[in-house]
């Protein structure tokens, strides 16, 4: 297993909601997993109008099916036909991936993932099926960070990650935490923390992807010697927002001793 992947007795990704504990995550298909996928077809699989929901090669790919689902069902979207539409489609990928390899998703480590995900929404595009829409990609890479522990999102090329991190965290969490931290950088004399600027959102949902935490509380100094260190955000217009949050933490300590001074 790759760094970012999750070890063997781990509930999930921190401020998760899926137990992985719950489901069983064999990494082999069995021969009737793969041919209850093959025989569904594409209209079971993508639940197009006139789709059997009750076929029962359902049953046989339950194992499969039942923690896509819920990692559908924790997602923070709005509930239109088109985010439906993507969800749907988004499962179907994966199972037919799965029933082409023959390895269910649980085996796939980081490198995998990446594979899947494509390094930009071109190479993405280009290795899955036509009907595959955009809106399909961000419910993978969900998929990927509730269910493998994937963080490497700084690898994925140009995409929305406020976007991203709202759908995994929860809109309201990541758009209080941003504008706290956008507050304290505003007060400091930074241009980027302004409302209108959109470095700090960018900046901190990546960061709170990589921490597997919405909470600015939790990144921690030592956190962002590793995203300096590892090159966890590669474009370099980042800088500057990335020195402000990360002195922005440095200051946290001093701010509670101040303020407990004053008590």
């Amino acid at each position: 297993m790759t760094a970012t992947s999750l070890p063997e007795d781990t509930h999930g990704p921190r401020h998760s909601p899926i137990d992985l504990r719950r489901y069983d995550r064999s990494s082999a298909l069995a021969g009737v997993e793969q041919r209850a996928i093959r025989e569904l077809g594409l209209r079971n699989l993508r639940r197009q109008r006139y789709h059997d929901p009750d076929a029962p090669q359902w049953a046989d790919i339950s194992r499969l099916t039942r923690p896509l689902q819920d990692v559908n069902s924790s997602f923070d979207v709005p509930p239109t036909e088109h985010v439906r539409r993507a969800t749907n489609d988004a499962v179907a990928v994966v199972l037919l991936r799965c029933a082409n390899t023959g390895r269910a998703y649980w085996d796939w480590d980081d490198e995998e993932w990446l594979r899947f995900l494509g390094h930009n929404h071109r190479a993405f595009q280009g290795q899955v099926p036509n009907w595959t829409a955009g809106a399909v990609r961000p419910a993978l890479c969900g998929y990927a960070y509730h269910l493998a522990g994937f963080t490497s999102f700084n690898r994925l090329g140009h995409f929305d990650r406020l976007a991203l991190a709202c759908r995994i965290f929860g809109r309201r969490l990541v758009e209080a935490e941003i504008r706290q931290v956008r507050t304290v950088l505003t007060g400091w004399g930074y241009q980027y923390g302004q409302d209108h600027d959109k470095g700090v959102p960018s900046v901190m949902s990546q960061l709170f992807l990589l921490n597997r935490s919405p909470h600015s509380s939790d990144l921690t100094t030592a956190f962002f010697d590793r995203v300096r260190r590892e090159d966890l955000l590669t474009d370099g217009g980042h800088e500057g927002p990335v020195r402000g949050a990360a002195g922005w933490c440095r200051a946290r300590p001093l701010r509670g001793a101040r303020a407990s001074l004053r008590g």
